[in-house]
């Protein structure tokens, strides 16, 4: 029986003003592994720089995201790497995951693992698994919220 692995970015909000999401989760990277390879090999056959589809993790913490009304969600492909981009519909501002070198991507889902942490980032692999945990936290804190119950 196959397990379902997620994998987890580090979200990066490109703005002065607008306050966003640390990290962005797919919950099924063997899916995004495929759309990523089919892209890539796209890009390569055809002399592409990148090629992009309408696909877009879900970004943590979501209270993050309350005021954010997204309008292009997309994959972005190169020859190398991807990333996600969103861009409100406001404009002008952006929120993207960092670029995850493809090969380091597939070296990724040969772990055991069930939660992959992108390694490409600017931060150790420690810091984006406690960036993924506080937001999970919160998450949780606003379902709490939202039922008016604590757990004891």
């Amino acid at each position: 029986m196959t397990t379902t692995k997620k994998i987890v970015f580090e979200a990066n909000v490109i703005s002065d003003f607008l306050v966003g999401p640390t990290c962005g989760i797919f919950d099924d990277a063997g899916e995004l592994l495929n759309q990523v390879q089919r892209l890539n090999k796209l890009v390569l056959e055809n002399g592409l720089t990148e090629a992009r589809i309408s696909l877009s993790p879900e970004w943590l913490p979501s209270s993050a995201m309350e005021d954010i009304s997204l309008a292009i969600c997309e994959l972005v492909v190169t020859g190398r790497s991807f990333w996600f981009v969103d861009l409100p519909s406001e404009g002008g501002d952006s929120i993207e995951t960092y670029s995850l070198d493809i090969s380091s991507f597939v070296r990724l889902m040969e772990s055991d693992a069930e939660i992959l942490f992108a390694t490409d980032s600017p931060r150790p692999n420690e810091s984006l698994k406690e960036t993924y945990l506080e937001a999970i936290s919160k998450e949780e804190d606003a379902v709490e919220g939202e039922d008016g119950e604590e757990d004891c």
